[in-house]
């Protein structure tokens, strides 16, 4: 990760202000994935910055954001401590086939 969770969020914070088709709100999404797993990895406590990602990620209106918002919603379980609810997440995560989130260590 080279950049700082708090240079992600003035990205965010820049980018939330113009229309984004949904090949750059995926790229958003995968930052913002990144950046939330970033912050637990580092320990870094829920902040508004989080919860703008979650409000942003989750209102985007397409069926292909649904593991994003997957993964959007077991990293911030894993932030505020919540571990049975972020690994039934990551078990759902598995069970519509995102073999990923079996390495992820919460």
């Amino acid at each position: 990760l080279s950049k700082s969770p708090n240079e992600l969020f003035l990205i965010f914070e820049r980018s939330v202000q113009f229309d984004f088709t949904i090949r750059h709100q995926k790229r958003f999404a995968i930052a913002s994935v990144n950046y939330l797993r970033a912050c637990y990895e580092r320990k870094i406590p829920l902040n508004d910055s989080m919860l703008e990602i979650e409000n942003y990620i989750m209102k985007i209106n397409d069926t292909s954001f649904l593991v994003y918002k997957g993964l959007v919603k077991l990293s911030l379980a894993a932030i505020k401590g919540d571990k049975e609810r972020a690994e039934q997440i990551k078990r759902e995560l598995i069970d519509i086939g995102y073999e990923i989130a079996r390495k992820w260590i919460i």
